[in-house]
């Protein structure tokens, strides 16, 4: 696979707890790389470079995905994204959090095998709720709401995001933290604590 290319893993989650208790079946199955939804009708989607089924681990997912490999571009000075889409409940977060701590490892380790004059990582931590972009490690109580604007030379900036120094893979462990610690989770149906962006 080019090292540009989009990757898709679909991961599965496993029955929650609730599920358990009302004795609910799963009806969403993984076979040879692709979904399985059992309905009125089966339907089967696939295109998946892995399908990963309830049992999988966090440690499945970094090896699936080539996480790694993510790591490694970013140091090379090319742009990574992991985006994990779902609706609610599905465990986007779980996957999220899961993967996060390895893939800052291995940026760490990546920048130190480099043969780089100088390497300066930092962490910013936004959040995206109701139309409201806010900095998940700036201190202000109530955050406020940071204005996001196209750059002159391409892309986009959000107006006054902290950007947090982190010289050692901890520093940003530490940012992941926080910023965890600051999102907006309300209770659904589906999860008790649900993240909200």
């Amino acid at each position: 696979m080019p090292a540009n290319a989009v990757r898709v893993v679909a991961r599965i989650r496993p029955l929650n707890e609730q599920e358990d208790d009302r004795g609910e079946a799963a009806v969403v199955r993984d076979y040879q790389d692709n979904v399985s939804v059992d309905g009125s009708r089966t339907e089967t989607f696939g295109g998946f470079a892995r399908c990963l089924g309830p049992s999988a681990t966090q440690d499945d997912v970094y090896a699936a995905t080539g996480a790694a490999s993510l790591a490694q571009r970013v140091c090379d000075g090319r742009n990574a994204t992991v985006l994990a889409y779902g609706q609610t409940g599905s465990g986007k977060t779980h996957t999220v959090d899961g993967l996060l701590p390895p893939v800052i490892d291995a940026t760490y380790a990546a920048a130190a095998a480099g043969d780089h004059e100088f390497t300066e990582i930092s962490c910013t931590y936004l959040e995206i709720y109701n139309e409201q972009v806010r900095d998940l490690l700036a201190d202000d109580e109530p955050p406020k709401n940071l204005a996001v604007q196209a750059s002159l030379a391409g892309g986009v900036s959000v107006v006054g995001l902290s950007e947090t120094a982190c010289p050692a893979a901890e520093a940003a462990k530490t940012c992941l933290r926080v910023g965890a610690e600051r999102r907006i989770a309300a209770a659904t149906k589906m999860n008790d604590r649900s993240s909200r962006s």
